[in-house]
């Protein structure tokens, strides 16, 4: 399976990194977490001109790509070191909780937030706690906590 686009998609993209400020992290639901995740295994490779970096990735719904030539950023074991979290409904039939856990698996610490819900950003408490609590880990390791306590997540 080829996805159309993807070299494309993939240079603005790096264009985007490399103009903008910084990103902290990128979040992504359903196709869009799965284009997290490859925006995962392009972080710090390749020549300076075309690196990417971000601190976390959140996906909801997320899914591993099912294009081959993806396959090679999967690879990058040290680039799916970074923190993340997993939103995963057990009863998506859109995205089957199994495709997310799948994706997962390519991240060494991911945290699973999962709801009983379908393809669907839940707003139930465990959730909601659970991701508050990832967003100021973050935060700390990123020195904002302390000098911007009233800062909103």
């Amino acid at each position: 399976m080829r996805y159309k686009g993807w070299p494309e998609t993939k240079t603005w993209l790096i264009s985007l990194f490399q103009q903008s400020p910084p990103f902290d992290g990128v979040f992504g639901f359903s196709q869009g977490a799965a284009l997290t995740s490859l925006l995962v295994g392009l972080r710090n490779h390749g020549e300076a001109e075309d690196r990417i970096s971000f601190d976390f990735a959140v996906m909801v719904s997320g899914f591993v790509s099912n294009d081959g030539s993806h396959a090679n950023l999967y690879r990058r074991e040290p680039e799916y070191g970074l923190p993340s979290a997993h939103i995963i409904g057990e009863s998506d039939v859109i995205v089957p909780s199994s495709s997310s856990d799948r994706l997962a698996s390519v991240f060494k610490t991911p945290l699973f937030l999962r709801h009983s819900g379908g393809h669907i950003i839940p707003g139930n408490p465990q959730v909601r706690s659970g991701f508050i609590a990832f967003l100021q880990e973050r935060a700390r390791e990123a020195g904002l906590a302390d000098r911007n306590p009233g800062r909103a997540i």
